[in-house]
Formats: C-alpha cells, sequence, structure tokens
C-alpha cells in the first residue's frame, strides 16, 4: 500500500474512465506489464487504441485517461 498518498487521490480518475467505458460496450482499458515498466491501453472498435507508460509515482488511472484523451484525439 502506497502510504505517500490517499487511496482517493491515487484512483482520482477511475470514475472518468469508467463514463467512458460504458458509453460503448465494446470499449476497454488493459494493463500490462513490459521489460521497462506498466503500459495501460485504452481500446475503441473504431477509433483503435492507444498506450500510454504508467510513470514510476503515478496513478494508474491518470495514464488510463491520458490514453483516452490522446485516443480520442488522434486524427483517423
Amino acid at each position: 500500500m502506497d502510504v505517500r498518498h490517499p487511496v482517493s487521490q491515487r484512483l482520482s480518475k477511475w470514475g472518468l474512465v469508467h463514463g467512458w467505458l460504458v458509453a460503448h460496450g465494446a470499449r476497454r482499458i488493459a494493463m500490462r506489464a513490459t521489460a521497462t515498466g506498466f503500459l495501460v491501453s485504452a481500446e475503441d472498435p473504431v477509433l483503435g487504441e492507444h498506450a500510454e507508460a504508467v510513470g514510476i509515482d503515478e496513478d494508474p488511472s491518470s495514464a488510463a485517461w491520458r490514453a483516452i484523451t490522446r485516443l480520442n484525439g488522434t486524427p483517423r
């Protein structure tokens, strides 16, 4: 458990992420480990996929929201 930040602060963006997910049933968020750290991917059947690295002291929900906003802003 990370005692430096309360749980509510570390998971501050999950409400936004949840709203994006439920707006379309086929969307998903995936988290995977790589040799250099964790990646969070936002996946949409129309827009495609965008992955973001999770910083060492970063809340994973912030990386997920960043992936969503960049996916939504990416020209097709």
